[in-house]
This record gives structure tokens, sequence and C-alpha cells, in this order.
């Protein structure tokens, strides 16, 4: 009768420690986003370095400039950087929207820029994260950080600067939003938006 006693008291007393975990509403909860954080990422110079390769992914996928949707080099068949031979390569010029930018009729839908005035600010944002964690990385040296924040204002301003030769004066954006705050950007004049393009390339 006793063991009967002590092995209820045993199952009751483990039956109470599991329901007091389970009703903890924080038990075996991830941070939001994931494991990885931005703390986590800026935390190792490996994890920092998979940051950079993402911001050149989202910067300059390839050797040419190019947006997030990896289009070929978008505006510089307009300029006489390139020529299009006819009619065989016609099609390059068509899947870029050139005969509406020709003709003065450009639309949002109908625009040389194929991923979209917002697809720039992908690669905008992931350089200023790098720019404003990259001194948290704990086993860098000063010559590495230094280096990545020169790459990563390099990589901002050519974003800006692809924005800018399309649309003129833009919002622009030096910190990485996290889509939480209400943005209240406001475009910023032509010499402005100059003017910080080359005081990043500076």
């Amino acid at each position: 009768m006793k063991r009967i006693a002590i092995l209820i008291l045993f199952t009751g007393a483990l039956l109470a420690g599991l329901f007091t975990a389970g009703c903890n509403k924080d038990f075996l909860e991830k941070p939001q986003g994931g494991t990885f954080t931005v703390d986590t990422v800026f935390r190792t110079k490996l994890n920092a370095d998979g940051a950079v390769a993402q911001m050149y992914n989202l910067c300059i996928p390839s050797w040419f400039v190019q947006n997030a949707a990896n289009d070929m080099p978008r505006p510089d068949m307009v300029t006489d950087e390139m020529y299009v031979i006819h009619p065989t390569y016609d099609w390059v010029g068509q899947t870029q929207n050139v005969g509406p930018y020709y003709t003065g009729n450009e639309t949002a839908d109908a625009t040389i820029d194929k991923g979209g005035f917002g697809s720039h600010y992908l690669g905008i944002r992931q350089a200023n994260l790098v720019l404003k964690n990259i001194d948290e990385v704990t086993d860098a040296d000063d010559t590495w950080k230094s280096q990545v924040k020169g790459q990563a204002l390099f990589c901002r301003a050519i974003q800006h600067f692809e924005l800018f030769r399309q649309y003129g004066g833009i919002p622009l954006v030096t910190e990485p939003l996290d889509g939480t705050q209400q943005l209240d950007i406001h475009r910023s004049s032509v010499a402005t938006t100059v003017d910080s393009i080359v005081s990043w390339c500076d």
C-alpha cells in the first residue's frame, strides 16, 4: 500500500511538472525569424561573410549590374554601351521593354527596370544591415571590417545610382528598415540624390 502511495505521488509530481512547463507559451519557442538573427549572423566572421555574399547577390548578382530579377543588362541597351543586332537578337530588346522606352510610353508596368522600383531596395537594405552591424563581429580585425564597410557603401551607392538614372530624385535609405514602422521617406531632389551617391563613393 505504501509503495502504491509513493508511486501515485511520484506520478502526480511528474505530471504537474510537465503541465507547468507546457503552460509556458515560450516553451521551445524559436526567436522570431528562426534560429539565425542579426545578432547571430554578425557574431562571427564566417556568418558575416554570408551576409556580405548576400549583399553582392542582391546588388551585383553577376558581371553586369542587375536588379533582383537577374535580368540582363537592362537599361544599358538603350545607350551606346550595347548594340542589339536586328532581327536575330530583337528578343533581347523585347524582354527589356525597350520599345516603350524609345517611344516615350514607359509606365509602371512597361519599364526597362524589370525588377521594379522596390527590387533595388532589397540590395540597399542588405548593404545597410552590413554597415550597421559589421563592427559587432568578434573574431575579425579592423582592416577586414573597414574593407567590408567600403564594399557595403559601394553596393548601397550603386543601387541608388541605378534607381537615380531611371527615376531621377529618389527616396534615400541609409538605415536598415525592419518593416514594422510607418514609412514616410520623401523623394529627394536630384541634387541631394547625386551628392549622397558621390559622398558614399568618396
